[in-house]
């Protein structure tokens, strides 16, 4: 993507765009994939206004059920989807919660989110159709008070009621995702140039045919000519309409201040909608409570937090002269602090402030407040002006700038008057987005790389998406290229030398702020910014004068009291940002000792249940297995955009497994008995591997989930096995373990051993552990125990001995006790074997279900089968 000015003076455009946001560069891509030829123009560098101040969410519409607006949260759920489909690298799962209160407005009540949540799922019943399952966002939930306390441990407890959690997305890099559409939009045949900047209209009163531009670097001028215009350009978009002489043209714009802040990190994993208060009071005197919502995101190891909207003065001044105050920055953090007293922030805690402009309605004067925009406007000057030849959008979302994109060009072909072809930004991925499942491309990306340079492979991957390739080039050109640009940055040499060669950037500041993560949260560390400048002004050609001027234009850009991090981490140093890590435990069901239908499975007639694969099947007649699964969910907490490992040892078909999957979160499969892995393969769809416990097939650090069902008490060293998994669990991993309850004083361990049930049968070494012996154990091989408790009770417990007994001594008609052979049916020819057996069970099974619901009754503490969850430090002994 080359700067060349020539190229856009000696054509004329099907359309020509102003403004090089993320609304103007979708219009330009959109319009040059449907064969149009595109011209796109940007006063300043791209997206280096309006577009730079985002919180890096791409929202599913929740707050707009409030508007009663079905149709507006549909698509905008139906945009969250897009964006993770065409950018898979850096758009990711992002975890959301919001504390409920007794008191205030109807939203922060917890009946109205329980069911606003419903809502917004039953809306979005498609929203896990993408082919990647790192993708998957799992429902809304509403949470306890103890649970929502102990997920924002610095939350004012008072009138506290629980909280709500959802799931939306996350951009892990707006920069470059807008950048990425930019590239596309150039590499689908459209002529794009920063830094020129659209000073006037071609064309008539009646009829607008192109713009007049000048290039901001020389001063030259010269016309761009266009069938058709669309303005694009922001904040600046008001401006642009009152270079058309002779009249007032619709719409009339007014602009809110809009700010975000990057702080020190106050809330970790999850985002954070905190209900705060505004500028009333109550009767008592003390301000009221959630007047108006703020935002804190976990981003880059720091927080982002937003949005603080103030009126733009209307005093004829310049945009420029609008900028927010220290003291408008310390309202905002007084504002979270109220919200959120544990957060105790200080203007010496802010690294970064991110300044730009919204649309909003016109200012009630009885009102000091702003309301926004709910919707973005296509405005079709044609039609409602009588202008022909000019469209103007203006923006409100980044999630919304494809659709409100696609509908500008619906607009602009219909004014050229010719047929064009229908949209395709929907289903083609982004320069970068060529990849099927985000989370196996890094392993294969990492697995094939030198172990040294994984670190920055999964930078580059985790940033570049499938053109990583390129940067490698410049590294394998010259292996100093692939040095940082500082010791506290990801940012390479390499990187920087791509930005200039080949991304248009112009200025220093395009290359720290907007083409690499080296500013990302701030103002970068003197090495960075001078060795950069230094690169810049050997590509460039710049003089000695030139390169100060740059340096000094860039701290000049930021605001006076920002601070710098102490130690500012890596970014991107170890796992996927955009992928949050969830590391909390799901609310306990109060019945989870029953066995009720698991999270993971939909009810089904008799009808839908006969046409599924038969190990579904087994599996909802299964009255420990479901119990099994609603304990490992509970345990698990989510999974979405995790690496994830599931171990167990033959008593399998691949039903758990597929409910696992189903959870979320990219799983492999491993089984260390090694029985029926072909049909487990072919039931899943992907390859079912057998392990060996004391050497598992994998690198070290490799899963953020580890899940081992019943495999500890087959073996002879499970202490080898434990040290394994701990091996190849990733820093702060989570390992599950169950494994049956030995304690021989139990009454239904007894029964077992009177009818000859004993370990043997079972392919067991021993009859279990007690939930001390598994703490132990756990805790011996160096992991930290989170968690733990129990399932299937004795009624339970007595029914599965009926039906393991009845297949082992029974059907089976084996007489040893020497462990050949399952104690139910693993395969469909099993199965088959014993089909009227198992059509009686099925008759059968509701009253087994009914005699089940007596554990109720029984003490919590009696469980047969005992289950852990452990984490491994983050520096690891």
């Amino acid at each position: 993507m080359q700067r060349t000015l020539t190229h856009l003076a000696d054509r004329e455009f099907d359309v020509a765009v102003i403004g090089g946001g993320i609304y103007g560069a979708c219009v330009a891509w959109d319009a040059s994939l449907r064969g149009l030829s595109v011209a796109l123009v940007e006063k300043g560098d791209f997206g280096h206004a309006t577009s730079a101040n985002s919180l890096k969410i791409v929202h599913g519409g929740l707050r707009y059920l409030q508007d009663a607006n079905p149709v507006l949260v549909r698509t905008m759920i139906q945009e969250r989807s897009t964006w993770m489909r065409i950018a898979p690298h850096l758009v990711h799962p992002l975890p959301c919660i919001m504390p409920t209160y007794r008191d205030g407005n109807l939203l922060t009540r917890k009946p109205f989110m329980r069911t606003a949540l419903a809502m917004t799922d039953l809306l979005g019943y498609d929203r896990n159709r993408l082919p990647d399952p790192e993708k998957v966002l799992p429902n809304g939930r509403t949470v306890s008070r103890a649970e929502c306390l102990r997920l924002l441990p610095g939350l004012d407890p008072a009138e506290v009621t629980g909280g709500a959690i959802w799931y939306d997305a996350q951009i892990q890099n707006t920069e470059r995702l807008l950048l990425s559409v930019v590239i596309a939009a150039s590499q689908a045949g459209a002529t794009v140039a920063n830094y020129v900047e659209a000073t006037g209209f071609l064309g008539s009163s009646n009829q607008i045919s192109g713009i007049r531009a000048r290039d901001i670097f020389t001063g030259e001028t010269f016309d761009i000519r266009a069938k058709v215009t669309i303005n694009c350009a922001g904040a600046g978009a008001g401006e642009i309409l009152k270079r058309v002489g002779g009249r007032p043209l619709l719409p009339e714009l007014h602009l809110s201040k809009a700010a975000n802040v990057v702080t020190r990190q106050i809330i970790p994993d999850i985002a954070c909608g905190l209900p705060t208060a505004g500028q009333v009071t109550g009767e008592t005197g003390q301000p009221k409570r959630r007047t108006r919502q703020l935002f804190v995101v976990p981003w880059r190891h720091f927080s982002l937090i937003g949005t603080l909207h103030e009126p733009m003065e209307e005093n004829g001044g310049t945009l420029a002269g609008n900028l927010l105050t220290e003291k408008q920055i310390q309202h905002l953090l007084d504002g979270v602090n109220l919200a959120y007293p544990g957060a105790a922030l200080t203007l010496a805690d802010v690294y970064h402030v991110q300044c730009g402009y919204l649309p909003a309605v016109p200012k009630r004067k009885a009102s000091s407040g702003v309301t926004l925009l709910r919707e973005s406007i296509v405005h079709d000057h044609a039609r409602q002006d009588k202008l022909t030849g000019l469209i103007t959008v203006v923006g409100v979302k980044y999630t919304t700038a494809r659709v409100t994109a696609q509908k500008a060009v619906d607009c602009a072909v219909q004014q050229l008057g010719r047929k064009a072809e229908p949209c395709r930004t929907a289903h083609t991925p982004l320069y970068g987005g060529q990849i099927d499942r985000f989370d196996d491309y890094l392993a294969h990306a990492l697995a094939s790389s030198q172990p040294a340079h994984r670190g920055i492979i999964q930078h580059l991957v985790q940033t570049y998406g499938s053109e990583y390739g390129t940067l490698l080039g410049y590294i394998e050109q010259d292996a100093r290229w692939g040095r940082p640009v500082a010791t506290s940055s990801c940012t390479t040499v390499a990187e920087v030398l791509h930005a200039i060669r080949h991304e248009m950037a112009m200025c220093l500041s395009d290359v720290l702020e907007r083409r690499t993560e080296a500013g990302a949260v701030g103002l970068p560390e003197a090495p960075a910014v001078h060795l950069c400048a230094d690169l810049m002004a050997s590509e460039c050609g710049w003089d000695a004068a030139r390169r100060q001027a740059e340096i000094e234009r860039l701290y000049s850009s930021h605001p006076p009291f920002c601070s710098r991090p102490a130690e500012q981490p890596k970014i991107n140093a170890h796992s996927p940002d955009g992928a949050v890590r969830v590391a909390y435990q799901q609310k306990r069901h109060p019945m989870a000792t029953t066995p009720q239908m698991p999270k993971g499975i939909t009810p089904s007639t008799s009808k839908e249940r006969a046409e599924q694969p038969w190990q579904l099947q087994m599996f909802q007649r299964s009255l420990k297995k479901q119990l099994k699964l609603n304990a490992l969910l509970d345990f698990m907490g989510e999974t979405a955009g995790q690496r994830c490992l599931l171990v167990t040892c033959g008593d399998n078909t691949g039903a758990l497994n597929w409910y696992l999957r189903n959870h979320g979160g990219r799983w492999h499969w491993g089984d260390v008995a090694g029985a029926h892995l072909a049909e487990m393969s072919q039931f899943l769809g992907e390859p079912v591997y057998q392990l060996q416990p004391d050497r598992l097939a994998f690198a070290d650090r490799q899963f953020d989930c580890i899940v081992s069902i019943d495999v500890m008490e087959h073996l002879q060293d499970d202490a080898a096995f434990l040290r394994e998994l701990r091996r190849i669990l990733r820093p702060n991993g989570r390992l599950i373990v169950t494994v049956p309850n030995g304690d021989p004083s139990l009454l239904a361990n007894r029964l077992k051993r009177s009818v000859g049930m004993v370990p043997e049968v079972y392919g067991h070494t021993r009859a279990g552990y007690s939930l001390a012996e598994l703490q132990a154990s756990v805790q011996r091989a160096g992991l930290i125990v989170t968690s733990s408790g129990g399932y299937s009770r004795f009624f339970t417990e007595m029914l599965e001995l009926a039906l393991n007994f009845g297949y082992v001594f029974l059907l089976s008609h084996r007489r040893t006790q020497s462990g050949q052979g399952g104690i139910a049916p693993a395969s469909s020819q099993e199965l088959k074997t014993h089909g009227m057996a198992y059509r009686l069970y099925s008759l059968l099974y509701p009253l087994m279900r009914q005699i089940s619901l007596l554990d109720r009754f029984l003490p919590e503490r009696i469980n047969n089968a005992v289950i852990v969850s452990a984490r491994l430090p983050e520096v690891s002994a």
